[in-house]
């Protein structure tokens, strides 16, 4: 029936059941011409008359206004009743399986009963007569176990039990309402807030320290003072006990400690392309390295670049310390392979803030057009991409040096060798011959090409192996970060933005200064020549190299101007023209030959018979001249050392009979 209507047949009254009007149709007719009621001729088929509403008896429209409202309230959909959803979190796990117990043992009742309700009561007492003869099912048994909190796990009911685990499942509009319904309350003594003794604040102020005192400690400066009863040690140690990390370290740890505590905001490194973020980080490498320059030890700064989408090392470089044209000659050496990023990320440290990265005019990031983002200082987690990165690569390999200096290296060998070691340093700077103990020690510490040799071979295993962070390849194996970031080069058709050989030379390189020695130049054990050198012989030059490629290294004046490009052993040439060498190794092979020649043929002669002869001294020494003529007509070969020569001239001597 619509209810904004303003007329109502007869008929239409009638339906409702309205107090104070006759119950026929032809008695409410009857009623309205006695009172007049205003009316007028049915719109529908059939005719006869409707009647207005506000003509009825004021008891009437009152009784009419309240069916309306009644059945509309009736027609509105059912709500479920709200239940408190953190109740139901809050329940353990003990209350969540009474709970399903008693949920299962109201389904079957209610299966039973089969929406007889006058049969109830007749229902749970057949229920409980099955049970005292055992004759339930399996699964209603077990529930029956469950269902009674205080059964201690005797298959055991009440009909109380029953009958409100019957109703509160019917009664239920929802399954979290129906949970709830179903629990017991928490045993045992409600649980205080121990955030809210009146004591704690007190306590917290002398343990909330960053000295990071004991309990026992702090509590003995409580109890001096204030000035009512402290609780016992004991109580104080329950209650700290009971409190979250969180909430007791604050104070005790400060910035970027105690940020690790705090909850993560996680970076979504997928939504950027391949290349469009490089992120960079220093480390001070933890063991002892011969320095290129002298004879002690330091422990180098590694500077590495890696891509944020695919974790591949882009870029590295190693240097004395995190300076910036480390970071420049890392960030050159990641360019240069893999090309040129959009964004920069790293700390704000000295070595990644420099001008020589961000100065506008001559800065290396502006210039190449890349934004600099830094993060936030003490903030290491920001940039957790790359500081896992050293857990995996650099300390291991430190590791496996014998001049680690980490703190997982035993105390007394890491002394010993420190001592040995600088002994030896010592004797070497004082031009002292080692012993065989310094010696030893000293060889310890590795070389320093030695060292970035295993660096580069460290960082190219990182990148072949399987990265756990990394989506899964068809064979249900990780990506490595050098499979995946080819992969995305193939799947999304990316080239990296490379730079011209001409901008590449402009970028920085670390450098050190020379001298020049007939056009020359010495680094790290190795000669660099170019015949531009021939000018500057004697004097100081700055000398750019690459880390990565020892083959070449520009020079510069002390001014900065270019002067070359120095080949790696460039003045290097053979000792002798190659045919020269091979005419005189023929030549002295021929002439050893016939010498070997000579003496077969002597030797031949000895094995005819002796003939005995009258002494003839002329004989003699004609036969003696004819021989030692034979010898010293022979052809004297080219010889290509000393050695060779004084050989030659023993046998020589040999054959005269010298």
């Amino acid at each position: 029936m619509n209810n904004s209507k303003l007329y109502y047949t007869a008929r239409e009254l009638l339906s409702l059941n309205l107090k104070d009007l006759p119950i026929t149709v032809k008695g409410i007719i009857q009623k309205a011409n006695r009172e007049n009621w205003v009316s007028r001729p049915r719109q529908a088929r059939g005719g006869g008359y409707e009647y207005a509403i506000t003509s009825l008896p004021k008891t009437v429209q009152t009784a009419l206004r309240h069916k309306l409202a009644s059945d509309l309230t009736e027609k509105q959909p059912q709500v479920p009743v709200a239940f408190d959803e953190q109740a139901v979190r809050n329940l353990n796990q003990k209350q969540l399986s009474i709970s399903d117990a008693r949920n299962v043992l109201g389904q079957y009742l209610l299966l039973l009963e089969g929406g007889r309700k006058c049969v109830r009561n007749k229902v749970v007492d057949t229920f409980l007569d099955k049970l005292k003869v055992g004759d339930l099912p399996p699964h209603i048994m077990e529930a029956i176990r469950k269902a009674n909190a205080r059964s201690k796990g005797e298959a055991k009911i009440s009909k109380r039990t029953l009958m409100d685990c019957l109703l509160n499942y019917e009664k239920s509009q929802s399954t979290g309402e129906r949970v709830l319904r179903q629990a017991p309350k928490r045993q045992g003594r409600p649980q205080t807030d121990v955030t809210q003794l009146a004591w704690l604040h007190d306590f917290l102020t002398f343990y909330r320290v960053a000295q990071g005192v004991k309990v026992t400690h702090a509590y003995r400066r409580f109890e001096r003072a204030v000035s009512y009863k402290a609780p016992s040690l004991s109580a104080v140690q329950r209650v700290v006990a009971k409190l979250p990390e969180i909430f007791l370290e604050k104070g005790r740890l400060t910035g970027a400690q105690y940020r690790a505590l705090l909850p993560c905001v996680r970076r979504d490194w997928s939504q950027l392309s391949l290349f469009d973020c490089f992120i960079g980080d220093g480390h001070g490498f933890k063991a002892k390295v011969k320095h290129p320059e002298h004879a002690h030890g330091f422990q180098p700064e590694i500077t590495a670049l890696i891509d944020g989408r695919s974790r591949l090392i882009v870029g590295w470089s190693v240097a004395q310390s995190e300076s910036s044209l480390a970071v420049a000659d890392a960030l050159r050496h990641a360019i240069q392979n893999w090309g040129t990023p959009y964004i920069y990320y790293s700390d704000n440290g000295g070595g990644e803030t420099n001008k020589t990265l961000d100065d506008d005019v001559t800065g290396m990031l502006p210039r190449l057009g890349i934004s600099h983002e830094t993060g936030i200082a003490g903030n290491p987690q920001g940039r957790g991409i790359i500081e896992r990165l050293w857990q995996s690569t650099l300390i291991p390999l430190a590791r496996s040096y014998e001049t680690y200096t980490g703190s997982t290296m035993d105390g007394s060998t890491k002394h010993l060798i420190y001592r040995r070691i600088e002994s030896a340093v010592n004797a070497i700077e004082k031009g002292k011959e080692l012993s065989t103990e310094q010696r030893r020690f000293y060889k310890k510490m590795p070389h320093f090409l030695d060292f970035v040799a295993d660096v580069e071979r460290c960082f190219a295993d990182y990148n072949n192996r399987p990265h756990s962070s990394l989506p899964k390849k068809d064979n249900g194996e990780h990506f490595s970060p050098l499979e995946y970031a080819n992969w995305i080069m193939k799947a999304e058709r990316i080239t990296p933005r490379k730079l011209h050989p001409l901008e590449e030379e402009l970028l920085f390189r670390p450098e050190t200064v020379r001298q020049v020695r007939r056009g020359e130049i010495e680094l790290f054990t190795n000669r660099y020549f170019s015949t531009q050198l021939a000018t500057y012989h004697n004097e100081k030059v700055r000398v750019l190299y690459d880390i990565h490629d020892p083959s070449y290294v520009f020079v510069k004046t002390m001014d900065g101007e270019w002067i070359c490009k120095a080949e790696l052993d460039g003045n290097k040439v053979a000792a002798f023209p190659q045919s020269v060498v091979e005419r005189a190794k023929a030549k002295s092979v021929a002439a050893q030959n016939k010498r070997l020649q000579t003496r077969i043929e002597r030797n031949n002669r000895e094995l005819n018979p002796a003939i005995t002869l009258q002494a003839d001294d002329e004989l003699l020494e004609s036969l003696a001249r004819s021989e030692l003529l034979e010898i010293d007509q022979e052809e004297q070969p080219i010889f290509l050392t000393q050695a060779e020569k004084d050989h030659w001239e023993q046998q020589h001597r040999k054959a005269v009979g010298e």
